[in-house]
């Protein structure tokens, strides 16, 4: 598996954690550190019911942390860091009660050192939560253009690439995907303003006309279903041309009217839509 360096060195931290703690806490604490110094021996039940208790919640805290290092959980970073801060304490400790002092000076700075690698930008990156595109991970790094202007730029990568590193949906960008290569790409989406005390605007609704050419809805014949651009038909009845009128305003969302006696529309009516 192809890791950048970032993550090499993630690892090689955690490795010296974890093998320093159990130098620490299970082989120099029984044979020369702390439960020497005072005496202890493992004879007594509750001597042993306590080094149970706090070992087993050492060892448990490595196995957890090993599991948020290997899959990049964001919760990890902090927690290594109270980890540390709390196993500095026992080196703290031992130096102000004269137990292997030298041994707990150089633990305490070590731990000291990872402290401070934790909080370096390297990897709080690392341990940021990625975007995700199916296959494909989110990845940024920064760019230097002949102006001299450093701007960070965005791409998709299905490997972890040479140089970059793998980071969030930046805010105001959208997911787009090349129709050919189906390959995603990051797209600046357009602000979109609504004005509330605006209503939204609706489509013109369509008209059909029903109408007579005598003006008169007495007389048999002339009659015609037409919308202001195209005369669909012409019956010879008022009854005839209301069924076709209705036929085309269902299908078409429209509303129908009926023009009466003199040239005036009388009445108007919405089919229901199939």
């Amino acid at each position: 598996m192809n890791k950048t360096p970032s993550t090499q060195r993630i690892y090689l931290l955690f490795l010296l954690l974890f093998s320093l703690e159990l130098y620490y806490f299970f082989i120099d604490f029984f044979l020369s550190g702390l439960f020497v110094h005072y005496g202890y021996s493992l004879q007594g039940g509750f001597i042993i019911l306590g080094i149970c208790i706090t070992h087993g919640i050492i060892l448990f805290g490595l196995i957890y942390l090993s599991y948020g290092v290997m899959n990049r959980k964001p919760w990890t970073r902090k927690f290594m860091i109270f980890f540390l801060i709390w196993a500095s304490l026992w080196a703290i400790w031992g130096i102000l009660v004269g137990n292997n002092i030298i041994v707990h000076l150089v633990i305490l700075i070590i731990y000291l050192i990872m402290i401070l690698y934790l909080n370096t930008r390297e990897v709080k990156q690392y341990f940021m939560r990625l975007f995700r595109y199916g296959k494909y991970v989110l990845y940024t790094r920064m760019v230097v253009l002949k102006s001299g202007v450093k701007l960070p730029i965005f791409f998709f990568s299905f490997h972890t690439p040479k140089s970059g590193y793998a980071t969030t949906l930046p805010e105001g960008y959208i997911v787009k995907e090349n129709e050919t290569s189906h390959m995603p790409y990051l797209k600046k989406e357009k602000p979109t303003t609504i004005n509330k005390n605006q209503e939204p605007k609706r489509a013109p609704q369509s008209i059909i006309y029903v109408v007579n050419s005598s003006h008169n809805d007495t007389v048999q014949g002339n009659w015609s279903v037409k919308s202001k651009q195209k005369i669909f038909s012409n019956h010879t009845t008022k009854r005839s041309a209301l069924n076709k009128a209705r036929e085309i305003a269902s299908q078409g969302d429209a509303r129908v009217i009926v023009q009466n006696i003199n040239g005036r529309f009388s009445y108007s009516f919405k089919p229901r839509r199939q």
